[in-house]
């Protein structure tokens, strides 16, 4: 893959997390805001506070996801500067040009990535 146009998809990721993220902490001052959470506390009623609880749970998750999509993108801009973006971290082969397009922060190719759930999943 051109370097420009994997740095522009790379950058452009980048800010829709970066929005992303926005509107998420938008959502949690709103709902926090909404119910009165102060200092943990959270509806009284079981039923809404296991609603409280969930909506909290889903910011919080989201954020997370968010933060660790930041990283993979950063560190992808790290291996463009570097001269090893698109090669595979674990055999060294090139990433194929369309997995790059779809999702330019991916350091392994195909079948090493698969291999690397299955092994995840034990």
């Amino acid at each position: 893959m051109d370097e420009a146009r994997a740095r522009q998809l790379l950058d452009d990721r980048l800010h829709e997390l970066d929005e992303s993220s926005g509107g998420v902490r938008t959502e949690q001052d709103e709902f926090r805001d909404e119910v009165g959470y102060e200092g943990g506390r959270l509806s009284q009623h079981p039923a809404e506070y296991a609603t409280d609880v969930q909506e909290v749970e889903e910011h919080d998750h989201a954020l997370d996801n968010n933060q660790q999509e930041r990283a993979r993108i950063l560190a992808a801009q790290q291996r463009l500067d570097a001269g090893t973006y698109g090669i595979c971290v674990d055999c060294g082969r090139q990433i194929d040009d369309e997995r790059l397009e779809a999702r330019p922060q991916v350091d392994r190719c195909m079948p090493c990535q698969e291999r690397s759930e299955h092994r995840a999943t034990r």
